[in-house]
């Protein structure tokens, strides 16, 4: 007799707590009769729900395997989806903050994939687009619930601002590299900017935009810049084709006087008022550039101008002798040279600085 009490009582334990694999959650039956199923949410466990019998707690131990979602977030009743998608409960905003920290930890030395982390610029950018266009429209919304539609209609919205197509293209750039990322950590099954095109050639148009008639222009330009630095900074960008960013960031070092050759490693950006040095250029390796007779003097000149540069330090300058700000030095020194070379008579008015 005591045998068979002993042996209900463990089928009786054993029927009232069920645990699913891989925090499937736990079902239990609760003293009056109904049957409950708790969920581990952020390292703490939760009540998904009660239930009146044992095969409804299992479904909705079923559906939270599969969506993660507690039923304040599930959007089933409101967003059709699909039974194959698996996703988290966070929101956009959260997954574009997760997806930020991602990137910055491929920026470290050790290397956990293949991906390239991203400058600290980029980042920067990257915010400023999120929250300024972006987080309006799919920030609080659930990943699988964003629809190709909503994407377009904010590109569409950027093209009805009249932004520029290059930064059409930015934007597109970034929202598609944000869902395939998702894609990537299992978080969605299919990125919902797949089928999207963008009709942009963010080169021809920038060639567009930027019209230069003749190296007139270029000569009459130099003659009015304010001094041999201010010279020297155009002759950089024309000569080694670099970004303004690769050419802020030269240092003493990077000129090879001998091989007459600059090499460019480490762009400088400012990110937030502080200038931020970046570990590699855009292409992420380091180039050299063999440059002209005449850049290369200019260089040697500079440098005898010098007292005793070490390697390391900024080959260009502000005025105040700290390090070169393209906002500064395009607002004080650059762009108003550019005025005073059309009231003199240059053949070009339609330069664009």
């Amino acid at each position: 007799m005591l045998e068979h009490l002993a042996a209900e009582r463990a089928g009786v334990a054993r029927r009232r707590r069920r645990r699913a694999p891989n925090e499937g959650g736990s079902i239990d039956q609760r003293p009056s009769g109904r049957w409950r199923l708790r969920v581990r949410v952020d390292g703490r466990q939760v009540v998904y729900g009660t239930y009146e019998t044992e095969d409804e707690a299992v479904r909705a131990q079923a559906r939270w395997r599969l969506t993660g979602l507690l039923p304040a977030d599930d959007p089933a009743l409101t967003v059709e989806r699909p039974a194959s998608v698996a996703v988290g409960g966070a929101r956009c905003d959260e997954w574009f903050t997760r997806w930020q920290e991602a990137k910055a930890a491929r920026r470290s030395m050790v290397q956990l994939s293949r991906g390239r982390g991203g400058a600290a610029s980029t980042a920067a950018r990257d915010r400023a687009q999120w929250q300024r266009w972006w987080s309006p429209a799919i920030g609080a919304a659930l990943p699988h619930a964003v629809t190709s539609t909503e994407i377009t209609e904010v590109l569409r919205g950027l093209e009805a601002a009249g932004r520029s197509p290059n930064t059409l293209r930015t934007h597109w750039v970034m929202i598609r590299a944000l869902f395939n990322w998702l894609v990537s950590e299992s978080v969605i099954r299919q990125s919902p900017v797949d089928g999207i095109r963008l009709l942009v050639d963010p080169a021809e148009d920038r060639t567009r935009e930027i019209v230069v008639p003749d190296f007139r222009f270029l000569d009459l330009l130099a003659e009015r810049l304010p001094n041999q630095e201010d010279r020297l900074i155009s002759e950089l960008l024309l000569g080694t084709g670099g970004r303004r960013s690769e050419v802020a960031g030269l240092v003493v070092g990077d000129f090879d006087p001998i091989a007459r050759r600059v090499w460019i490693r480490h762009p400088v950006v400012e990110v937030g008022g502080r200038l931020v040095r970046n570990v590699t250029p855009k292409g992420g390796r380091a180039r050299a550039i063999i440059v002209g007779p005449q850049l290369a003097d200019m260089l040697n000149a500079h440098l005898a101008r010098r007292v005793h540069p070490n390697a390391g330090d900024p080959l260009l300058t502000s005025p105040a002798g700290g390090a070169l700000r393209w906002g500064n030095y395009l607002a004080r020194r650059f762009r108003p040279a550019v005025p005073a070379l059309r009231l003199s008579g240059g053949r070009s008015s339609s330069a664009v600085a």
